[in-house]
Order: C-alpha cells, then sequence, then structure tokens
C-alpha cells in the first residue's frame, strides 16, 4: 500500500507540473534517491522552488541539501510545515541558527581543553576548521584554509597550543598565544600578530602563569612519550568480534564475519597479526589472515596499514578473492578496548559489501544462479528478455559501443540530427529539438535498473559514459538471473 501510495504522488507531481518541466526532466528530478528516500513528501515544494534556469542541476542540488537540513531540523522549527516557507531564503534563513549550532558543537570536539581557570583558556586544536575558529583575530599562517601550514605545523609528532586570554581584546598582541613543539619539545611562542616573543617575554609568561606553562608541557610530553605505547596496547588485547551482516536475500540463513585479534609480532615493531573468518549457516567458508602495520600521525590521531592474505586450504568452500585486500584508515585515540573496536568493525564493514555482492557466494547461497535486489522506486525486475531490455542485449552483443544515446538512436527512439554545426536530437514523429543535456532523464530507471542488475555496466571515456556488458550479462540472456 505504502507504494502505491508513493507512485500515486509521484504521477500526481508529473501531472501538476508537466507545464513547468518536460516530461524527461520530470522523471528526472523525481528519481532521484534523496527525494525517493523522504517518499515524496518534499518532491511538491522542491519542484515549485525550482527556478527556470540553465544551471538546473545546480539549482536541484541546493534544493535537496536544503530539504534534506528541513528534514534533521524540523522538530526545532517554528513552522514545521516546509510548506510554509514561501520561498528559499525564507527556510534558508530559519535553519541557519541550527546549522551553526551543530558547527560549533564539532568545532568543540575538535579540539582537547588543556587547561582553564579564570584567566585563560588553553586548547590543542585537532583539525583545521577548529583551528580557524579558536585562531581567529589573528595573523598566524596555521589558520589558512588550504590546510598546508596546519599540516607543516602539526605532523610528526609536533604539537599545537592557543592559549586564549579570557579578558583580552581583539587587537592586543597578548590576547592570544600560539606555543609550537617540534618533535623534539623544542618550544616556539607567537604573539597574535605572528611575531616571535622574546626569550625573556616567554621566561615572564612562565613564571607568572606557571600552571598554565605545566599544562601546557605536561600535555606534550605525555602525548610524545606514550601515544605510541598506548596504540600498541590495542594489539595486545586478545579478543573476537562478530558482526552479522545477513542481507534479505539470504532469507532465514546467517552470514557472520568473526575478526579474532589481534597479538603484537615478536621481533616486528608496530606489526601485529588477527585473523577473519567468514561464516554461512555456522560453517566456514573462507578465511584470512590479517597483516596491520600501525604508527601515530601526529595529535591524538594513529594510523593502520591493513592488508588480508588468504590460503589455498582444500576446506575452504567459497573463495571471496580478498587477498592482498588494502585498507588504510586513521583513527582517533580514546582507549586500548575502542581502539580495538574501532579497528575490528572497519574491517568488518568495509570486507562486508565485498563479500555480499561477491559472484561466486551468490552463486553458493543460490545453487547457481544470479541475483539482484530491484530497487522499489525504478519497477524494473527484468524477469523475462523482452522488450527494452531485449533490445538492449542484442545491441551489446552486436559489439557495438556507445553512450546511451547512441543506443537509443539505433534503435530508433530518437533521431540524431546536426544543427549549425551542433548536435541536437528529435522525436521520430516530432519536430521538437533537444540538447543531449536535456535527454539525461531518458528513461534513467531502465538504465538505474539494468546496472543495478549486473546486465549493464557503464564505462567512463573521457567525459562520455560507455555503455558495457555488466557481470550478469550472460547469466540474463541464459534466464539464470532472478530479481529478489
Amino acid at each position: 500500500m505504502s507504494i502505491l501510495l508513493v507512485e500515486g504522488r509521484k504521477e500526481d507531481l508529473k501531472k501538476k507540473y508537466l507545464g513547468k518541466f518536460d516530461e524527461d526532466i520530470l522523471d528526472w528530478i523525481l528519481n532521484i534517491s534523496d527525494l525517493v528516500d523522504f517518499n515524496h513528501k518534499y518532491s511538491d515544494w522542491v519542484l515549485k522552488m525550482i527556478p527556470l534556469s540553465d544551471d538546473l542541476d545546480s539549482d536541484v542540488e541546493v534544493l535537496i541539501g536544503i530539504v534534506k537540513d528541513f528534514d534533521k531540523y524540523q522538530s526545532q522549527l517554528q513552522k514545521k510545515d516546509i510548506n510554509q516557507y514561501k520561498n528559499v531564503e525564507e527556510l534558508d534563513d530559519s535553519l541557519f541558527p541550527f546549522k551553526v549550532k551543530e558547527k560549533e558543537r564539532e568545532l568543540e570536539n575538535q579540539t582537547e581543553k588543556i587547561y582553564e581557570d579564570d584567566g585563560f583558556l588553553v586548547l590543542r586544536p585537532l583539525s583545521l576548521p577548529a583551528t580557524c575558529k579558536y585562531g581567529s583575530g589573528t595573523k598566524w599562517c596555521v589558520t589558512q584554509k588550504d590546510g598546508q601550514h596546519f599540516e607543516r605545523y602539526t605532523s610528526g609528532g609536533q604539537k599545537l597550543y592557543f592559549i586564549l586570554r579570557k579578558k583580552g581584546k581583539l587587537g592586543q598582541p597578548f590576547y592570544k598565544i600560539a606555543v609550537h613543539f617540534d618533535p623534539n619539545g623544542n618550544a616556539t611562542w607567537w604573539d597574535a600578530e605572528d611575531r616571535t616573543l622574546t626569550s625573556d617575554a616567554i621566561k615572564l609568561f612562565k613564571e607568572y602563569n606557571e600552571d598554565v606553562w605545566m599544562a601546557i608541557k605536561g600535555n606534550f610530553e605525555t602525548n610524545r612519550v606514550t601515544l605510541l605505547q598506548k596504540v600498541k596496547q590495542i594489539f595486545d588485547i586478545d579478543s573476537t568480534n562478530y558482526t552479522n551482516i545477513t542481507k534479505k536475500f539470504l532469507k532465514n540463513n546467517h552470514l557472520v564475519l568473526k575478526v579474532e585479534g589481534f597479538e603484537n609480532i615478536p621481533d616486528m615493531p608496530k606489526h601485529a597479526l588477527g585473523r577473519l573468518s567468514i561464516i554461512y549457516n555456522n560453517q566456514q567458508l573462507d578465511e584470512y589472515d590479517i597483516y596491520v602495520v600501525y604508527d601515530v600521525s601526529g595529535n591524538s590521531q594513529w594510523k593502520a596499514d591493513i592488508s588480508l592474505r588468504g590460503d589455498s586450504a582444500e576446506d575452504i568452500r567459497v573463495d571471496f578473492g580478498l587477498d592482498n585486500k588494502n585498507m588504510q584508515p586513521k583513527f582517533t585515540y580514546t582507549t586500548p578496548e575502542q581502539g580495538w573496536k574501532q579497528i575490528t568493525n572497519y574491517i568488518s564493514f568495509t570486507v562486508s559489501p565485498l563479500i555480499t555482492s561477491n559472484p561466486s557466494f551468490i552463486s553458493f547461497v543460490h545453487g547457481g544462479r544470479s541475483v539482484w535486489q530491484p530497487s522499489l522506486s525504478y519497477g524494473y525486475s527484468f524477469g523475462e528478455n523482452k522488450g527494452l531490455i531485449k533490445k538492449l542485449v542484442d545491441w551489446l552483443d552486436t559489439g557495438k559501443k556507445g553512450t546511451r544515446l547512441d543506443f537509443m538512436t539505433d534503435i530508433g527512439v530518437l533521431e540524431k540530427l546536426e544543427v549549425d554545426g551542433k548536435t541536437k536530437y528529435k522525436r521520430p514523429k516530432g519536430r521538437h529539438l533537444y540538447n543531449p543535456t536535456d535527454l539525461r532523464g531518458q528513461h534513467s530507471s531502465f538504465f538505474a535498473s539494468a546496472v543495478l542488475a549486473g546486465i549493464l555496466k557503464n564505462v567512463k571515456e573521457g567525459k562520455k559514459f560507455i555503455l558495457t556488458k555488466g557481470p550478469n550479462f550472460e547469466a540474463f540472456k541464459e534466464g539464470k538471473l532472478k530479481a529478489l
């Protein structure tokens, strides 16, 4: 019933706005995934607000971003019905304070508070946006938004601290002070005008504000000496992470990833070993060794270079082909236990889509057949090789190569013309001439479904997407492709 209601809403919108947009453009807009995900409850407002301009893609993208923000903050707004907003500017103005507050909360989480009393607040910025916010009003190069200076002063074991004087005023050279440590522990101080403090000025500050200085120095020494040691503790945890990645097409069956580990490898600093097992209905299908090389990357960040290595054991039921799969995540250190969860979850969630989409596994589950999951938004299931899909299959089988428009021209849906040195298209019995961009949404649901089914594959060549045979092309021809 809900699907029928959504489809009915979609058809009503097409009738309502057919005078404003071409049918192909309407189909393209109404098949945008974000609008579909909202069950088209915001599509009427979006279609009404789209200006008639030459930059339709950009206009639609902006409006969808606004309605996503509206849906996010709707419960906090005074006007909770989007149709109460007469124009885009009014809605954007209403959303602005909430977006600002969220941004401020994000920035607070991107700093480490080192010290605070009635006179001073000392922070260690952990990101470029936080550096720009808390370094505002100064001439420090690290606040430049290109990020090059921030990386230059914080990477490789360096640390950067901001001393903010609570009663200081903008324009006073010491209302903000930056302290930078190189990896060897040598500190350099700058005032708000980006001038290096003299040794006498630094000595005076330390004498009168000893608690502030000791907090900064203590934080640097603690992070410099122990961060790598703390990360090492992550790989001394011997535990097991089970992740259930059962998909709908498995029905009552169960697919589980088992990550065991880790242990540090003796005589190989910063190296650890774990184990990944793929288990289906309590039977192990495949397994891999997990090799990790870890290091700290400055601040409170640590990074890992992860690789999977399988073997050719005879008891392997399905080869998922994950050998030499490489991952290079970065994490923010909190505790060894949290770090262990971060890396084991990362491995599971990174490889899980590769496992559930693996053709050998799908064939194993479905007795040799290939399957795919249609989108409820498109309505295509390709139960039979006939109609437009047969024309596409036959066209690809001839070895022809081209874009969607080339295919549509070859099968007679469109006619291609040269007008004043430019490529135009028209319907066989129509008079209206279309630019290539006008036909962007032509049969978009059909082509998207064919790609989703694996019958079709788009390959980018230059600025064009060329139609080629997908991984399930032959299975579809042989009648061995099933839509779930």
